[in-house]
């Protein structure tokens, strides 16, 4: 008989090797300074709102300095920064990580220096929404991507609970008929609609419906998701706005048949198809109910679906007719735009961003920055589950029929706060290398 081998010992196996993520390592506590300064910068940043703010200095009214025009919560970005750049092996590590969000530093690269440029050739004045809505909302998605997963949580928290909060307030002056913040309501709206911290209603229906959406993204509890997701949507009917309320009946159907194919194998399936089939009918009733008895969100079933306000979103491109083409080129002041939309089209706005950010910035630097914004969009929503990607196209979808984004509003700050606290662990490219080897 051949001689036996001997048995050799089997090696342990090789510990992966893993990419240690930058939100993983600054800081194992939750409690930092560096998260402290980051937190209270989103919180002024929601809670400190136009109709706030300008009633202790001169943020959108007229007159007062540069500075004024600029958010307070801006000026808590830099400490943040310094304390951030002093982290330990905080270059090598967001080096290796930041293909996670490297979409969203283009766009922030790419709009600081357009708006520096802007301001070296024009002056600062005009300048200041693409500060505070843009410049600002890049700035603090990428430093709150380098917070640990239980700060992201509890950033992600923050803000979902705040819009409830921002609901609760919308429902409470829909009752009053009365706004509790001192927002003035235009004199174009016949019929009265709530404001809230967000001020006017367009934004808040904005904001409302994307926070809807990253509800499901959360590990909360079925009766919180419920409860946190029928309060949006009660505050929606407050703000009457038809495009939110359209996508959002639109994408919620689409995200309960994604749901009912997708999980179909996972669970029973007389719980699938009773969820199915009870899910819609119960929220068509509810929604007669609010509208008939108790009028929230009747103007939007008063009116037809192309009345004056619709007309309005069509006729808007005729504005290109009254401007030359160095004006489109080159761009031309908001105020301007203002007047020419009331004098030539006898509209009190241009309720579409796109469209006014070619006529204030002008064509090619609309088109970066636009393409830029996409883009960044694009790049934090690809790893998301389909209720976050659900969420960012209702946003694109609602901020194309108003002017949000070309106005001081904090709703692209939510949007991207949200979708940098919901990346999962391991989209990085150079993190799955890592832990294939």
């Amino acid at each position: 008989m051949p001689p036996s081998r001997a048995r050799q010992p089997e090696k342990a196996p090789e510990k992966q090797r893993v990419m240690e993520l930058p939100s993983q390592h600054y800081g194992s506590q939750v409690i930092t300074p560096f998260f402290v300064l980051i937190w209270l910068t989103v919180f002024l940043r929601l809670i400190l709102g136009n109709t706030l703010l300008n009633s202790f200095i001169s943020y959108t009214l007229p007159g007062g300095t540069f500075l004024e025009k600029i958010h307070p919560a801006n000026y808590l970005l830099f400490p943040a920064l310094a304390l951030l750049l002093f982290q330990r092996k905080f270059y090598e590590n967001f080096q290796l990580c930041r293909r996670n969000i490297n979409d969203l530093l283009l766009f922030f690269t790419a709009t600081a220096l357009i708006a520096l440029i802007s301001v070296a050739i024009k002056g600062p004045a005009g300048m200041a929404y693409l500060v505070d809505t843009h410049i600002f909302a890049a700035a603090l998605g990428i430093i709150a991507y380098c917070c640990s997963a239980q700060q992201k949580r509890f950033i992600k928290t923050t803000v979902l609970i705040f819009v409830v909060i921002n609901s609760l307030l919308a429902i409470g002056e829909m009752a009053l008929q009365r706004h509790l913040i001192g927002y003035a309501q235009h004199a174009h709206m016949p019929s009265f609609r709530a404001a809230a911290f967000f001020g006017h209603p367009l934004k808040n229906a904005l904001i409302t419906s994307t926070a809807l959406f990253f509800v499901f993204t959360t590990s909360w509890r079925p009766g919180t998701k419920l409860l946190f997701s029928t309060l949006y949507a009660i505050a929606l009917l407050c703000y009457g706005g038809r495009m939110a309320s359209i996508v959002i009946t639109v994408a919620t159907c689409s995200y309960l048949l994604v749901l009912f194919f997708r999980d179909f194998k996972e669970r029973p399936k007389y719980l699938e198809i009773s969820i199915f089939i009870f899910s819609i009918p119960v929220i068509l009733l509810t929604g007669y109910v609010l509208v008939n008895y108790f009028g929230l969100g009747s103007r939007m079933f008063e009116r037809e679906l192309l009345d004056q306000s619709g007309m309005a979103r069509i006729n808007l491109f005729y504005i290109f007719s009254y401007i030359s083409l160095d004006t489109l080129i080159t761009g031309m002041p908001a105020a301007d735009v203002v007047q020419l939309s009331r004098s030539a089209l006898d509209m009190p706005t241009i309720e579409n961003f796109w469209v006014m950010l070619i006529l204030v910035l002008g064509l090619p630097v609309a088109v970066l920055i636009g393409g830029f914004l996409l883009n960044a969009l694009y790049g934090l929503s690809r790893p998301q589950d389909t209720a976050g990607k659900l969420g960012a196209i209702a946003f694109l979808l609602i901020a194309s029929s108003n002017n949000s984004l070309t106005t001081k509003s904090a709703s692209l700050t939510i949007l991207i706060l949200l979708l940098v606290t919901s990346l999962p662990p391991d989209t990085s490219p150079v993190h799955q290398t890592h832990q294939a080897q």
